[in-house]
């Protein structure tokens, strides 16, 4: 789901740039977690963090939702 919900992200902006992007990021991440064990505390921020963002673009909040990302961004980097 968690792949899933990047790949919709890129496709809801109709930006062709960002699908590009997306497509290699997720490639990536892919393999690094594939070469990791499951880590239930880090999904679950995963998800509650989507949610915010998702929130924040549905309320189109646009300096929240950079702001969510931005922290995402960071929070992702940590666990590797």
């Amino acid at each position: 789901m968690n792949f899933e919900f990047h790949a919709l992200l890129a496709r809801a902006s109709k930006n062709t740039v960002f699908m590009i992007l997306e497509r290699a990021i997720n490639a990536i991440h892919r393999n690094l977690r594939s070469r990791r064990s499951a880590d239930f505390k880090t999904s679950k921020n995963a998800v509650q963090a989507h949610e915010e963002m998702l929130d924040a673009f549905i309320k189109k909040d646009r300096e929240k939702a950079i702001n969510l990302l931005e922290q995402h961004i960071l929070a992702v980097r940590k666990s590797y």
